[in-house]
């Protein structure tokens, strides 16, 4: 009795305080969206064929236009929203680190690309600036919208906010960010996704 109850406690102490090895898989529960106000937004399946760096093809990108965008603050909706357009070579590094960051969480991602013309107005623009415009780089006084942005919103609100990818990466140097510069931005976008929780 005695050698059982020391194997037992010897496997629990070697098996039961492991860690998963960064970058294996985790057995963390995703983000239950059952528990969010979703919204039925007018979306369609997002053509992501323009981002090279994105080779997801069940990517979980839903394009959405600019005014879509706005119901999820009038209406108390909650999701994240990437704000973008394909020939950002900043938008290019971000989208696939963003797809695996959701994949991971168990969200869709609602994609405004802010150079199409469809559902982009100025009117929608200028009241989508009033909803955010706490969140965006001033210049001269004004609010101004860079791209890659990306929103997480609960309940109508924003809880969550990135602009651009990390400090460390260079884009002038013409190289794709590496696996640590993407892991970086990857916790970025989970830690945000997180308070939706």
């Amino acid at each position: 009795m005695k050698k059982i109850l020391t194997l037992v406690l010897t496997a629990f102490l070697l098996f039961g305080c492991s860690t998963t090895p960064t970058g294996g898989s985790s057995t963390k529960e995703k983000i239950d969206v059952s528990t969010l106000n979703i919204l039925d937004l007018n979306t369609t399946d997002a053509d992501m064929s323009g981002y090279t760096l994105l080779t997801d093809t069940k990517h979980v990108y839903k394009e959405i236009t600019l005014e879509e965008s706005i119901r999820l603050f009038e209406e108390k909706g909650s999701g994240v929203i990437y704000y973008g357009y394909n020939s950002c070579p900043f938008c290019q590094q971000a989208v696939p680190v963003l797809n695996n960051a959701a994949r991971e969480e168990g969200l869709d991602i609602y994609y405004v690309d802010v150079m199409s013309d469809e559902g982009n107005s100025e009117e929608a623009y200028n009241t989508l600036v009033d909803h955010i415009k706490d969140f965006l780089i001033k210049d001269e006084g004004e609010p101004v919208f860079y791209v890659p942005q990306v929103f997480v919103i609960k309940d109508g609100e924003i809880v969550g906010d990135h602009l651009s990818l990390i400090e460390s990466y260079d884009i002038s140097l013409g190289k794709d960010m590496d696996e640590s510069q993407r892991n970086e931005l990857k916790k970025i976008y989970i830690d945000m996704m997180n308070k939706l929780r």
